[in-house]
């Protein structure tokens, strides 16, 4: 009697291409100007191959989680560029003509020191407004991380491939470390491990147990 190999899966296949070229273009994504699109496109095909990977294993929280992770992400990134833009603008609009220096600028009547001292506590007032950005951008970075550790822990349970585990640890490590450059580092060497994962994962679907349902708590 012939015995019944497990087939490969055609999802597991493409969800190992698109997920290791996706991460190659998401690390390409230090190089100036182009590297955006390209780190663009690399998030796009690596959530493509989560979708795969949440549906062969039928464990919907591997994209849900992945899929949170990249909204938080997207709203911390645009927070941060927001106030960049904002902050540049302002100065564009009121560093040429100082107050300290524009008699015009200058309410009629008011000293000179206390206009400069004005400047100042403006000047001051922006700069702990930016630090408090940096500290919301880092917040949500982190909180970004955790929920792709949840997904890719739930992808290494499954499928077998501890890579991913390791890779999902480094992210928030250096999102946690993002305050000082160690953390860029860190975060450049989970991308390398997550490409490393996704071209090693198994082409043949994994063997449940009858007993447990896809998709359910390991």
């Amino acid at each position: 009697m012939t015995q019944n190999l497990p087939q490969t899966s055609p999802r597991l296949s493409q969800a190992k291409v698109f997920g290791g070229i996706g991460s190659i273009l998401v690390i390409l994504g230090i190089i100036p100007y182009a590297g955006v699109v390209l780190a663009i496109v690399g998030l796009i095909l690596i959530l493509i191959s989560l979708k795969y990977i949440s549906d062969e294993v039928g464990d919907p929280k591997i994209f849900r989680y992945a899929m949170i992770s990249v909204i938080v992400g997207i709203v911390g990134y645009a927070v941060l560029v927001i106030f960049v833009l904002a902050s540049l603008l302002t100065f564009a609009v009121f560093g040429g003509n100082s107050i300290v220096t524009n008699v015009y600028t200058i309410p009629p009547g008011m000293p000179l020191q206390q206009a400069q001292n004005l400047r100042q506590q403006d000047f001051i007032g922006l700069l702990l407004a930016f630090i408090g950005v940096l500290l919301l951008a880092w917040i949500i970075l982190i909180i970004s991380s955790v929920f792709v550790k949840l997904s890719y822990d739930r992808i290494s349970r499954s499928l077998g491939v501890g890579l991913f585990s390791t890779a999902a640890l480094l992210y928030l490590i250096g999102a946690a470390l993002m305050i000082i450059i160690i953390g860029m580092i860190i975060i450049l060497v989970a991308a390398i491990i997550q490409a490393i994962a996704f071209f090693s994962i198994p082409e043949t679907p994994p063997q449940r147990s009858q007993t447990q349902p896809p998709g359910s708590p390991q």
